[in-house]
């Protein structure tokens, strides 16, 4: 009886792997519906929300895990980081908390070098020390750990800058 069940288990694996049925069930099942389950979703409202959801695929369908989050998680993310504004940095730091360990190395990747470090850049380019009314210390210190050496070029330019600017006689 346990032979029988084995034969039946690995040959209906082969056929699975044969007929390559866990590409089919990632793109027409599995992406239509998680699709439409993520459309109301906006991850700096509540990261948290779908994380069981999106992340329970990891282990269901390895190989397509990360198709599945280009397709389906990521239309999301690009759409609300577009519209954050990074002197606000509580909501996207809660969110880079959450997911940084749960997409793969390759997505994180793109979602700091594409999304989220010119956002930060562009916000730090147009800073106004004369006009601001939120000192840049309490959004940009927070993105050190999370940017890296990589982009530190700048902030060091910025604090520099900061520094000339408290000497100056007024």
């Amino acid at each position: 009886m346990k032979l029988t069940l084995y034969k039946n288990h690995l040959g209906g694996l082969i056929w699975f792997l044969v007929f390559r049925l866990d590409a089919y069930l990632a793109e027409q099942a599995v992406v239509p519906l998680l699709l439409r389950h993520l459309s109301g979703w906006n991850p700096l409202k509540d990261p948290t929300s779908v994380l069981s959801d999106v992340v329970r695929w990891r282990d269901l369908l390895p190989t397509y895990y990360q198709t599945i989050l280009w397709h389906c998680w990521l239309p999301q993310v690009r759409t609300s980081i577009v519209r954050w504004e990074p002197r606000d940095p509580d909501k996207i730091l809660e969110f880079v908390a959450t997911w940084r360990s749960e997409v793969t190395t390759l997505l994180w990747e793109n979602v700091m070098e594409q999304l989220i470090i010119p956002k930060v850049n562009n916000a730090v380019n147009s800073w106004d020390p004369y006009n601001e009314t939120v000192r840049i210390d309490t959004w940009l210190l927070p993105w050190l750990p999370i940017i890296g050496k990589s982009n530190m070029n700048q902030v060091t330019e910025i604090f520099l800058y900061i520094t000339y600017l408290y000497n100056l006689p007024i």
